[in-house]
């Protein structure tokens, strides 16, 4: 399970690369930015479960502090809120 766990961790970090060009290309695309929190999301479960809790951590910070932009902008989609909410 561990070396699926860390492929599947590198598949989600080649992933965030191409979503952090994305981003920088397109600072305003909400979905690229709600895309990318899930990314860390997702990477940083995989890192508890190869016991990398400072690196999970840090992920998981850096998605809310996305999510919580993404609600801050007026009239945001509920989505937004629930994977704020989930990410918490």
């Amino acid at each position: 399970k561990t070396n699926n766990t860390g492929q599947a961790r590198a598949s989600f970090l080649e992933a965030r690369q191409l979503l952090e060009q994305a981003a920088k290309k397109e600072r305003n695309n909400e979905e690229v930015s709600q895309i990318l929190a899930d990314n860390l999301i997702r990477t940083a479960r995989l890192g508890t479960e190869l016991k990398d809790f400072a690196t999970a951590a840090a992920e998981t910070d850096r998605a809310v502090e996305i999510l919580r932009k993404l609600v801050d902008v007026p009239g945001s989609r509920p989505e937004f809120r629930r994977d704020l909410a989930m990410a918490l």
